[in-house]
């Protein structure tokens, strides 16, 4: 059954670009009781985390009161455990992906890929992005990393080392 599971979250070639399968593990651990506890089990359907751009910040008095993508991330890394993670941000401009991908950075050891947009809209620049991981970045696990930028932005972290300064790396970059 979990082989079953785990076609569910293959890529989507018609879909280019998002992956149309990041809520298969929350929609199979909602079919029945039986589903939710094989799901919950196999720490593998919960290491894709995607940040998705379709989010819509619900505002009241100034904070978002939609929290599912920030709860999601809390039990996505908490199901898959120990396992390597597979990051996608697709759009950083709605203050709670920032919040996703912050708690997301907390496990970057375990990223095993990381894809993201930075640039791409006027909110968001290299600056800011280097904000939302912590001070000292451990990627020692991170084996495919891919990224878009509407302005010539270089990364130059050095992957063969198991940590580095994120932030002055962006800083040195602007």
């Amino acid at each position: 059954m979990d082989d079953i599971f785990l076609l569910g979250l293959e890529r989507n070639p018609a879909h280019e670009g998002q992956n149309p399968n990041c809520k298969t593990p929350w929609n199979i651990a909602a079919v029945n009781r039986r589903w939710k506890q094989i799901s919950l089990s196999y720490r593998r359907l919960w290491t894709n985390i995607e940040i998705p751009d379709s989010h819509t910040c619900d505002e009241v008095g100034g904070l978002c009161v939609v929290q599912f993508p920030i709860i999601r991330c809390y039990r996505q890394l908490e199901r898959s455990r120990s396992l390597p993670l597979n990051v996608d941000t697709l759009s950083l401009c709605c203050e709670c992906n920032q919040s996703v991908v912050r708690i997301a950075a907390t496990q970057c050891r375990r990223w095993e890929s990381f894809k993201f947009n930075l640039g791409i809209d006027e909110c968001f620049n290299e600056v800011d992005f280097g904000k939302l991981f912590p001070h000292y970045v451990d990627l020692s696990g991170l084996k495919f990393l891919e990224y878009n930028s509407r302005d010539d932005f270089r990364i130059s972290l050095p992957f063969d080392c198991t940590s580095c300064c994120w932030r002055e790396c962006c800083a040195a970059q602007s």
